[in-house]
């Protein structure tokens, strides 16, 4: 082994941290460290306020290069995103009822008339986007509408 791979070093953590980081005031929110670093890190920063280090994604998948991250910084990210995934998957059950509403109820249309499908399309969705409808949807013989993720299936 080369002497550069057995050289340890002994330094304040709050220096570490600042060499890493910079100043709290205008520093980096984050920053890769390595893995030996991490590890050394996640120790001591066990129960830290202040600091954290993360090497899973948000997926759950392991980092390649691990982050430390500004305790503070890294709350605000994580609900940051765990506030857009809720609202992306609302927003794909919305599109996917509204898909399986329009087609149920196209079905619907061609079965009582002979309309040609784009324009049974067309008037399911205007039909499902209007909640006055209600009547017109019944005539047509579809009684309810799905509203939830388990009406999908």
């Amino acid at each position: 082994m080369s002497t550069e791979q057995t050289d340890t070093v002994t330094l304040p953590l709050k220096d570490l941290i600042f060499d890493i980081l910079g100043y709290h005031e205008n520093g980096l929110s984050c920053a890769q460290v390595t893995p030996t670093t991490a590890m050394v890190l996640e120790h001591k920063l066990k129960n830290s306020q202040l600091w954290c280090v993360e090497k899973k994604n948000v997926d759950g998948s392991d980092m390649s290069i691990p982050m430390l991250w500004r305790k503070t910084d890294w709350l605000s990210a994580s609900s940051t995103y765990k506030k857009q995934k809720a609202y992306s998957d609302a927003r794909v059950l919305e599109h996917n009822l509204l898909t399986a509403n329009v087609s149920m109820l196209a079905k619907a249309i061609m079965r009582k008339s002979p309309i040609p499908e784009s324009a049974a399309q067309n008037m399911a969705y205007m039909m499902v986007k209007n909640p006055q409808a209600v009547g017109v949807i019944t005539f047509f013989g579809v009684n309810k509408l799905k509203t939830e993720e388990k009406d999908l299936d």
